[in-house]
Parts: C-alpha cells; structure tokens; sequence
C-alpha cells in the first residue's frame, strides 16, 4: 500500500473508531482483521444492521409518546437498560469495582451522559424530531473539533469540508423555524445534548483506559441512572404512575433502542466492516424523521430537508467514509497495513 493509501486509510479508520464509540456500538480488539477469520454468519449481518437502524430510530418517536418529564423518561429508559445490561454481563463473569481514580473518571461520565439524555429528551418536546435527531447526531463533529484544539490534531481539506457542510447544515436547522413547538430552544438543546456526549466519550476514554469495557458501562450506566433520579427529584417530578402508553415507551427505550440496537450492531461488527455500521448509524434521523411522518404527521420544512442533508453529508465526509472505495477497502489493503 503506498504512504498516501496508507494514511487515508488510518483516516477512515479513526474516523470509524470515533463515531462507533460515540454511538456506543463495540468495535472488536482488531477489528480491520475480523472478518477474514469470521463464521459465516447465521443471519444475514446487513439485515442485522438494519434492525440496528431501525431499533434506535424509535428512540425520539418513544419519547414523544410519553407524557412523562424529559428526566423521568430517562431515568426509566437508564435503569431498564442498566438491569438488562447486568443479566447480559452476569454469565461473562459480571464486573469488576473500580479504584477511586476509575470510579472518579466513570461517576462524571454517567454524570454527561445523564446530561446528554436529559436535554435530548428535553429538545423533543420542543422541536422536531427531524431538526432534534439530525443536531444530536453531530457529536462526532464535537469530539473531532476538541482533539483538534486540546490535542493538536490537524484537520485534513477533506475534514475541513465535512466541517463547513456540518456547519452550514446546523445553521440551516437551527433557523428553519420548524413545525413544532418552540424550535429555537429545542434546537439549542439537540446541540448541547451532542456536546455532553462528546465530552463523555472523551472522560470515557480515560476511564476505559484501565477499565474493562464491563465494568464502564455498567457503573456508567448506573451512575447515569442515579443522576437523573436525582434531577427528576430536584425538579419535583413523579417517577408514576402513568399510563399504559407511557411504561410501554419507557421499555421501548430501554430494550429496543438501547439494548436491541446496540446489540444488533455488535453483533454485525463480527461479520461486516466498521465501517458499514459506522455510516449505517447516521441513518437514524432519517427513520426517525419518516416515522414522526408517519406517527404524528411531522413533515420536515423544505429547510429542515435541505438541512439534515448537508449535515449528514458533512459527517459522513468528516469521518471520511464519503467515498465507495473507503467502504469496499479489500482484505489484501488491510494487511499490508498491518505488516
């Protein structure tokens, strides 16, 4: 592979990395290698990707459903995920107690992550699910800005263009107006929502860098939980009871999106390339915004379509999967890196 191959395929690499992570889907230990010593699969893994897709573009449309406060349903959606998470991890020998250096770095990384999911919820109540989605979705856009600045990580032409397409995408959203509620604000929210998850990829990776993948998410999780039962608590909320409708989309939210989703992907990741699930995943404000077409007749402004499209492009050209050959790098391409 010549140096100039070489590079732009450790860009497409870290950019996989990134947006995996900040979606939380697994990437194998050596992932450019796995699926040259994989089984074939039992299942078609695309179709696995797919269900991955779908699964967590019902989050937004779940939260709409629900009457509860914006805390209250993620509180709910936390606790349930943060419970099937232990039944998952019991039989893998469950997890270990972290240091206080670990339980530090993983009590402010539930902390963010409880903050992100909070204003998240939040925005969905006041803008669209098309402007919501597609703005929450820029928290690659965020990590990748701050290692520019805090690690002096140089942007390539290519990236630079991926961050004025992202830009020109958000400001475009950002005043469309919209068709729901108070935009503005709920847009402000969508925005910080990607920043808190940002900064709790960020935070993550310092704790993961002596923690195993187990042990992080479950205290995580469980400190994201404890979090948000305490915002809910400061602001007065009742965690119930509600109604039917309501703890139906609190599962939803916990074993559809949250496991389901994340679990489809990781699954896929052992047969298909990053890569392919990386890009997949940015399909979510799509789904989500034909489902709030479809469920509450939440059809996007022409500015909102113009919008998400230059944004969605922008990240996809930022994490530098914007080109086929990127996607369909073969096997030989891989190892001569390797070597």
């Amino acid at each position: 592979m010549s140096t100039k191959n070489r590079r732009r395929h450790l860009r497409l690499k870290k950019g996989v990395h990134i947006l995996c992570l900040t979606r939380g889907i697994r990437l194998p230990k050596s992932y450019s290698s796995s699926m040259s010593t994989a089984k074939k699969p039992p299942i078609n893994p695309i179709v696995l990707v797919i269900i991955g897709v779908t699964s967590v573009s019902f989050a937004a449309i779940f939260v709409r459903l629900s009457t509860a406060p914006a805390a209250v349903i993620a509180f709910w959606r936390l606790l349930i995920a943060t419970l099937a998470t232990s039944l998952l991890l019991l039989p893998k020998g469950g997890f270990a107690w972290p240091t206080w250096r670990e339980a530090r770095y993983t009590l402010l990384s539930g902390t963010l992550l409880a903050l992100h999911f909070w204003s998240w919820f939040q925005s969905l109540k006041l803008t669209s699910v098309a402007s919501s989605t597609v703005l929450v979705a820029t928290q690659p856009f965020f990590v990748i800005i701050a290692a520019r600045f805090l690690l002096a990580e140089r942007l390539s032409a290519r990236a630079r263009i991926g961050v004025l397409l992202t830009f020109l995408g958000t400001i475009l959203i950002g005043t469309s107006g919209g068709t729901y509620g108070s935009t503005l604000l709920g847009n402000g929210l969508a925005v910080l929502a990607a920043a808190f998850a940002a900064t709790y990829f960020f935070i993550g990776h310092l704790a993961r860098s002596s923690l195993d993948l187990n042990t992080y998410t479950f205290w995580s999780y469980l400190t994201c939980t404890l979090a948000l039962g305490l915002i809910s608590l400061f602001k007065g909320y009742s965690f119930g009871p509600y109604s039917a409708l309501d703890w139906w989309a609190f599962l939803g939210l916990g074993l559809i999106c949250h496991i389901g989703g994340h679990t489809s992907f990781n699954w896929a990741l052992g047969y298909v390339s990053p890569s392919v699930v990386a890009t997949a995943v940015l399909g979510e404000p799509v789904g989500a915004t034909l489902w709030a077409w479809f469920f509450f007749q939440e059809a996007p402004t022409p500015l909102e379509i113009v919008g998400g499209t230059l944004t969605i492009t922008g990240l996809i050209v930022f994490m530098g999967q914007a080109t086929l050959n990127g996607l369909r790098r073969n096997k030989h391409e891989v190892k001569s890196e390797e070597s």
